[in-house]
């Protein structure tokens, strides 16, 4: 049974690393993208001869650009059900969030009693010899 309880922590804790993961690679892949949204430009398609651009600049114009390509296909989906795509997004951050504390206070009350337990073997052990018992 203990091994069934492993299993279940263990895909627990990866759940909510995924998500997490992917909460802090989805916001910066927003805020790329926002950067190239703001220098569209830039891009080689759109660029005028007077403007001076960077390469970064010219890269985070295409990357926009290619964001863009990747979520047009569920532009209506995303305009119609912005509250239940935010609702359920911060429903899963959250419960990544109190699944990663959770474990963490467990981890951290597992130590003291393991360092509380120890302590008292070692006061034991110091009890019996100091009055000859064993």
């Amino acid at each position: 049974m203990r091994w069934l309880g492993q299993i279940l922590r263990f895909l627990l804790l990866l759940s909510s690393r995924v998500v997490l993961i992917s909460a802090v690679l989805g916001g910066a892949a927003a805020a790329w993208g926002y950067y190239g949204y703001q220098r569209i430009g830039c891009h080689p398609m759109f660029s005028s001869a007077n403007i001076e651009c960077g390469t970064v600049q010219v890269m985070s114009a295409e990357h926009s650009l290619a964001m863009v390509r990747v979520l047009a296909p569920y532009q209506q989906q995303l305009r119609d059900n912005p509250t239940e795509l935010m609702l359920y997004g911060g429903i899963a951050l959250l419960w990544a969030v109190v699944i990663e504390l959770a474990f963490g206070v467990f981890a951290i009350m597992r130590r003291r009693r393991t360092k509380r337990d120890l302590f008292k073997g070692a006061t034991n052990v110091k009890a019996e010899e100091s009055t000859g018992q064993s």
